[in-house]
């Protein structure tokens, strides 16, 4: 059945591979490039009792057994823009739990915003932050008289009542939003209506995160705001008190408000005790940033991940802690060879050796799309990064030398050296690069635990990238400094500064000067290597790079290069300071100088 979805080229083609789907069930939207499309059920959904669909059952009874399966499945037509987010459609008569219908509404209503959407321009849907399930609470909240709330309350109200309810990670309004969900949704659970479901259920640890009462009240909260069977006073004094709570913690604070950025993190849920540390999943300190649930993200939460055969902690609550996600993305066109392009998702973590392990925590949090690597895009790239074929040298006995390494840039500089640009080689240069990044003089460059396998695992998997690339700098043959590039757009950097076309962001790390320090050392290499990015592709209008707001000598010695100071930005793992060169002044700066 997969081959055969893998060699489709019509929508006939899928149809007919998925007649034999059994699970799980999916509801699937095609289209191909003659103009067929397809929208329809596939799997194998038994016919039971409907006590089956909604609760957990004694499923050795009779009652309980199967009575054959659903045929046939649901489909329909395609007319005009088709979403489908997990929405309610044609899968309804199949389940009773399916996601809030504000996802797709928003991405309708996006895609019906204009016309000509391209691969390209996708991302701009599934980033989109906008968080429509917040009308609830936010029109009860409108509803509160003023005069009953303390005065900071009194404040707090208007802000929510003002912010545009966007999650965005650096608002404040959507941090203290979310802040005043939890308490509503706590406060609501401890209702004496719903108190009594408070009891663990009696189902094994690993069914609690979907039973617990907090988080199953945090997911029905936009109901119960809105419903009759809750009275109107109660869920009114509840976003009340909430919004008291929450106000009196914040001017109890230091310091100025929270971000949602700062409050809501990646805590991934996992049934069993993890076989790797999290340092190891996402690299130390380092905590992604995501985004909440009803978003186009299509992020969820659960209470505290449950370890089996240790106590369970319901908590943070329905919001902060960030739990699931989507498990994979893909953004794509259906003519052309163009790559396609992975959205944002959390998906597993995977515990097991190789760089795969690493990409759904920590780089699945970025707000960019990723190329797919294909080996069609891989023999691309490889045929488009220009290399030199460098000769080798005979040594002074005559004997032929080692064979030197293809270089991408090589320039002699007088009174200096020559110095030669070759992309990293991770196996054949993992002694070099762990000796280089776990030296305490590159505490800056994050690495300093890594061992060598992680080393190892981190470079490959930079090199697998077309929008990331890693050289090593040589002088007279002699490796001494790590530089590494990539495209801003597609990198975590690109989410805290407005990207302009024809940026691209540099990294640089100088090895140890074991013959010792030579002045303008750094300084040479730097101009050498930003010389060649800009002769290598007229389209680089500006270089980025962004060093550790603390490592002073970094960020003068870019400033004398020609850099010019940009903001300091909070990234996921360190405090950066962007700085920016412009091409012109850097080539004028350079044809001024005496050579």
């Amino acid at each position: 059945m997969l081959p055969a979805l893998l060699r489709a080229r019509s929508v006939a083609d899928v149809d007919r591979a998925l007649d034999g789907w059994a699970e799980p069930v999916n509801v699937v939207l095609a289209a191909d490039t003659a103009g067929g499309t397809l929208h329809r059920v596939a799997g194998a959904v038994p016919v039971r009792h409907p006590d089956n669909r909604t609760r957990v059952v004694p499923a050795w009874e009779p009652r309980h057994a199967w009575r054959g399966r659903y045929e046939p499945m649901p489909r329909e037509g395609v007319e005009g823009i088709a979403v489908m987010a997990n929405q309610r459609g044609i899968a309804e008569p199949l389940g009773v739990e399916f996601a809030p219908p504000h996802r797709a509404e928003r991405i309708r209503e996006l895609l019906a915003g204009r016309a000509g959407w391209s691969a390209q321009d996708m991302p701009a849907v599934h980033r989109d932050t906008l968080l429509a399930s917040a009308a609830p609470l936010l029109d009860l909240l409108a509803r509160t008289d003023p005069g009953e709330l303390a005065p900071a309350a009194r404040r707090l109200r208007e802000r929510l009542l003002e912010w545009d309810r966007r999650m965005d990670a650096d608002s404040t309004g959507a941090a203290s939003f979310a802040a005043v969900r939890t308490a509503t949704v706590r406060r609501l659970a401890d209702h004496p209506l719903l108190r009594p479901l408070a009891d663990p259920p009696t189902a094994p640890e690993v069914f609690r995160p979907w039973l617990a009462l907090v988080p199953r009240v945090g997911y029905a909260l936009e109901h119960l705001l809105a419903t009759d069977l809750l009275p109107l006073a109660d869920r009114a004094g509840a976003v009340r008190g909430a919004v008291e709570e929450v106000a009196a913690r914040e001017a109890a604070a230091q310091g100025p408000p929270a971000r949602w950025g700062d409050t809501h993190r990646l805590v991934p849920w996992q049934a069993l005790p993890p076989l790797l540390p999290w340092r190891v999943l996402v690299g130390p300190g380092k905590r992604p940033r995501l985004r909440t649930g009803h978003l186009q993200r299509a992020r969820g939460h659960r209470p505290q991940r449950p370890r089996l055969r240790r106590p369970l902690r319901v908590g943070p609550g329905p919001t902060r802690g960030q739990r699931l996600g989507g498990a994979a993305r893909r953004l794509g066109r259906a003519r052309g060879p163009a790559p396609a392009r992975p959205a944002p998702a959390v998906g597993a973590l995977r515990a097991g050796p190789g760089r795969h392990r690493l990409e759904p925590a920590h780089r699945g949090t970025r707000r960019t799309a990723r190329p797919v690597r294909t080996a069609l895009t891989a023999r691309t790239a490889r045929t488009a990064r220009p290399r030199r074929e460098v000769t080798t040298p005979a040594s002074p006995s005559g004997a032929p030398s080692p064979r030197r390494r293809e270089a991408v840039h090589e320039t002699r500089v007088e009174g200096f050296g020559t110095v030669r640009v070759v992309p990293v080689d991770p196996a054949r240069d993992i002694d070099l690069l762990y000796d280089w990044v776990t030296r305490e003089r590159a505490r800056f460059w994050g690495m300093l635990d890594h061992t060598r396998e992680e080393v190892l695992e981190t470079y490959e998997y930079l090199d697998s990238l077309s929008t990331h690339h890693a050289y090593l700098i040589h002088l007279d043959d002699r490796p001494v400094a790590l530089f590494q590039t990539y495209e801003p757009d597609a990198d975590p950097v690109g989410e805290y500064y407005e990207v302009r076309p024809g940026d691209f962001g540099i990294h640089l790390m100088v090895g140890p000067a074991d013959g010792g320090a030579r002045p303008g050392f750094t300084g040479t290499l730097l101009t050498v290597f930003l010389a060649h990015l800009l002769a290598e592709d007229p389209g680089r209008r500006r270089i980025v790079a962004e060093p550790d707001a603390r490592n002073e000598k970094a960020v003068s010695r870019l400033l004398r290069t020609g850099f010019v100071l940009g903001p300091e930005v909070e990234l996921p793992h360190k405090r950066a300071r962007l700085v920016f060169l412009d091409r012109d002044a850097f080539l004028s700066r350079t044809a001024s100088r005496p050579s």
